[in-house]
């Protein structure tokens, strides 16, 4: 049997790197976790959860009799060599064979974060396509190989940016891209047009530029008479679109075309968005004159016949599924110092949910899986305007946050983007000012 607690700790700042010591102290939400008075950071991450403080691990091959000394630990099963695997190693980092990858370090037995790309340039809209990364920049889709980001970063497929069509910023939704397959969907708005006749288009993850301004990819409609939309999301076959009195659009995707839409509930001003094969839950965020109810509600992916019944009120901002079939929001509009993050069974939980964390400032993103939801605080009103390391990385183990929420990196500055993978959970930051000093991080799960 493996016994483990978290210890907390602080130490060195290396490419935008901080990773927090065990003399740590910082405020998370109203409870308190490791972090350090005298830390400093760039646009990087510091991390403050981890640290193995059992007396036993490994499993004994003895049934159990072999007790290993703190952060050591009988990998091997064969009790005639004793504890012989450090849990302070990279490749068995807090538990028997748990490798950090790439050039993680391993610290007081967890998993530091990885800066994987940095110097990029206003980064928004992320996701991970397998072994690939993408994430949208003021003029392109960039992407590179999550196994060498540093050296494979490349423009994927460039965006129009001569004409008046808006770029997605942090004031739109961070979903602005959904990858099904071997490609990526965005959206994009004809050349020299002033932002109408925007629909998605595919590219191969890989990317798709071949020259020129906007080039390569493929337009799933030829002429749609659509602004830019400020979401995309997908779901098995489909990808969405909302943007204002354009309302939501389905467009499919074999064969490629405008799909029928249905009723999701006249006036619904579309916030954040969830699709699967069956369903559509969605976040009304309380901005439509014609509907100034809003709140949390969920349809058949074909639509519903009438208004769905609200399964939690507003405001609300951000929204992530667990499961399939527990709706994960958090309180507030887009500038929210004292956010809430509250998880809702689709099916209904009588209009209040669990709340999971609160007290966060200013979030940006949430993802989660069947484990864990995390979420990024700016811990700012604006990433337009903030240089302050005041961001953090959430975690919450689900379903209820036992234990409480943990700070998984802390002084980060102005993190806008979230995914997570079998392994490790991603983040991208925004950058400060006009400078291009955005990147891409990791860490191990």
């Amino acid at each position: 049997m493996r016994r483990f607690g978290v210890a907390l700790g602080c130490a060195f700042v290396a490419a935008g790197l901080v990773v927090s010591s065990a003399s740590c102290t910082a405020l998370l939400g109203d409870f308190e976790v490791g972090a350090s008075p005298d830390t400093t950071a760039e646009a990087g991450v510091g991390v403050s959860d981890g640290g193995v403080t059992g007396t036993d691990d490994g499993g004994a091959a003895d049934g159990g009799t072999l007790t290993c000394p703190r952060n050591l630990a009988n990998c091997d099963r064969d009790p005639s060599n004793g504890c012989e695997t450090s849990l302070l190693a990279p490749d068995s980092c807090g538990a028997c064979g748990r490798a950090c990858g790439g050039t993680a370090a391993c610290v007081q037995g967890d998993c530091a974060a990885e800066v994987l790309s940095t110097t990029l340039d206003h980064p928004f809209g992320f996701a991970l396509a397998g072994g690939r990364a993408l994430w949208m920049s003021p003029s392109a889709v960039w992407g590179c190989s999550l196994a060498s980001c540093a050296t494979s970063t490349a423009i994927m497929v460039d965006i129009d940016t001569l004409t008046n069509n808006p770029s997605p910023t942090p004031q739109f939704s961070p979903r602005q891209m959904y990858v099904e397959g071997t490609t990526f969907y965005y959206v994009k708005c004809p050349q020299g047009s002033p932002n109408s006749d925007c629909a998605p288009a595919a590219c191969p993850v890989t990317g798709c530029k071949s020259g020129g301004n906007i080039n390569g990819s493929s337009y799933l409609v030829a002429s749609s008479g659509f602004r830019r939309a400020s979401l995309l999301v997908g779901g098995p076959g489909a990808v969405y679109t909302y943007y204002g009195l354009d309302g939501l659009q389905k467009f499919n995707l074999n064969p490629p075309g405008l799909g029928s839409t249905g009723s999701y509930g006249i006036g619904d001003y579309f916030g954040a968005m969830y699709a699967d094969a069956t369903k559509l839950a969605y976040i009304d965020d309380n901005a439509s004159l014609a509907n100034p109810t809003g709140g949390l509600y969920v349809c058949p992916i074909g639509g519903c016949a009438s208004r769905p019944a609200t399964l939690l009120p507003p405001p609300l901002r951000h929204l992530t599924v667990s499961g399939g079939n527990i709706a994960i929001t958090t309180t507030g509009g887009p500038n929210i110092p004292n956010a809430s993050v509250i998880a809702c069974p689709l099916g209904g939980c009588g209009g209040s949910g669990a709340v999971l964390a609160q007290n966060q400032a200013f979030i940006s993103d949430i993802v989660a899986d069947a484990k864990d939801v995390y979420w990024s605080t700016v811990g700012a009103a604006s990433t337009t305007t903030n240089s302050a390391p005041v961001g953090t990385i959430m975690r919450c183990p689900l379903p209820t946050c036992a234990g409480g929420p943990v700070k998984i990196a802390e002084q980060v500055v102005n993190p806008v983007g979230l995914q997570i993978d079998a392994e490790y959970v991603y983040w991208i930051t925004y950058g400060t000012g006009a400078n291009r000093n955005g990147t891409l991080v990791r860490r191990r799960r």
